[in-house]
């Protein structure tokens, strides 16, 4: 008999996993199949042990019912080998036998590791049970395999997470502590009068603007904590687009001097819509962060207008173009992830929270936000708002 062809056969909508059934007489092969033919099980047959290993090399079986009494390759044998093998040792065996009820050979069956022996004739019903028995236990055992993978990316994304939060929030930190101790050594040796006004004026400054970079990154993370917890609040009132972002590139004006970046900005005025005015600062405020974080000394292009593609569902776009590194294409589907980052390593500060942010935002408003990038190129993230529609989240007080 041919395994390709059994395996195209014998495969339902909703099998639940596979069941491999080896034996050399082809009539009990067939009787089996259709014994199974009711059950949520891809069936793949083999009609010797060789046959049996190449099939348990390419597949992932929940259950194998081997017959004991084949030539070349008895069942047990076949069993040892099974068990011998990384891929293989786990998949329960089931023997199937004609011969008569023999106590060595059952434990024979079990040493060679069985966890059923069933004689023939076998019992509809019974064969049935046990198949889904198997399933049942199967699908258990990937879905607790399918957690574990879960729970260790889960603990390695926290762990990268906390040293990158650590190293970003000691910045700030240690910068405040060398101004207090300086301020405080003034102040022990009695010299706080001989200090330079403008010395204390940028001192202060520099504290006042770490305060503030503590500040946001706590923000940052309270709003992961409601995100994750579902208990975002969303305040909506009639806004204008165009407004909101050029006061916001208005505050970014020493930040676009430091990077040494030049803006390009056209909005058309009166983009009027129904959101939450902060949080949809905060997505300006991520996205032009952002360009400036990984576009330093390019040219950032900003958008703001109506989205003339779909006329019966009127709609804002912003769109916010850098010159700067790009972002791998293997990276693109993961930077609107949590603790992403265009870039590995510590070059580039932040907590890989703002694009992160912003999409929930964007999404929470029946929008969407999309990134189009190319290495050393620049990236450009287009947000689309609809100007009025059903907001994603209802508004849960904070």
């Amino acid at each position: 008999m041919n395994s390709t062809d059994s395996v195209s056969s014998t495969k339902p909508k909703t099998a639940l996993g596979k069941c491999l059934l080896v034996d050399d007489l082809s009539e009990n092969l067939v009787a089996l199949r259709a014994l199974l033919s009711s059950e949520p099980v891809e069936v793949l047959t083999a009609s010797s042990g060789t046959e049996a290993l190449e099939l348990l090399l390419k597949h992932d079986f929940a259950l194998a019912l081997i017959d004991v009494q084949m030539p070349e390759m008895d069942g047990f044998e076949l069993a040892e080998l099974m068990r011998g093998s990384a891929k293989t040792h786990q998949i329960p065996i089931i023997f199937v036998t004609a011969g008569v009820r023999d106590r060595e050979r059952i434990f024979k069956a079990y040493e060679a590791g069985a966890v059923d022996f069933l004689f023939k004739p076998l019992e509809p019903q019974i064969v049935r049970s046990k198949i889904r028995v198997f399933l049942e236990l199967h699908q258990q055992k990937n879905l607790l395999e399918q957690q574990g993978e879960a729970l260790k990316k889960a603990i390695q994304t926290r762990d990268e997470f906390l040293s990158i939060a650590s190293h970003e929030l000691k910045t700030p930190l240690t910068s405040l502590k060398l101004q207090l101790q300086m301020l405080s050594r003034y102040f022990d040796e009695k010299r706080l009068d001989t200090l330079p006004p403008e010395r204390l004026q940028k001192m202060l400054t520099t504290s006042n603007r770490q305060v503030l970079n503590l500040n946001e990154l706590i923000d940052d993370l309270l709003d992961v904590s409601r995100m994750t917890n579902g208990k975002l609040s969303l305040r909506p009132s009639e806004m204008d687009l165009s407004e909101l972002v050029q006061e916001v590139l208005e505050r970014f004006a020493e930040q676009l001097r430091l990077a040494r970046c030049t803006l390009d900005y056209s909005g058309e005025p009166g983009i009027l819509g129904t959101w939450d005015r902060q949080r949809i600062e905060q997505v300006i405020v991520n996205l032009v962060s952002n360009a400036l974080k990984y576009g330093a000394g390019s040219n950032l292009n900003i958008r703001v207008k109506r989205d003339e593609r779909h006329a019966n569902s009127p709609s804002a776009l912003l769109i916010v173009r850098d010159g700067g590194i790009g972002i791998a294409k293997n990276k693109i589907e993961q930077i609107f992830d949590r603790f992403e980052r265009a870039v590995s390593g510590s070059s580039i500060g932040g907590l890989g929270l703002g694009l992160y942010i912003s999409r929930q935002i964007v999404t929470a408003h029946s929008g969407t936000i999309e990134v189009q990038s190319e290495l050393n190129k620049g990236s450009t993230f287009t947000v689309t708002l609809p100007l009025a529609g059903n907001l994603g989240i209802p508004s849960i007080s904070q």
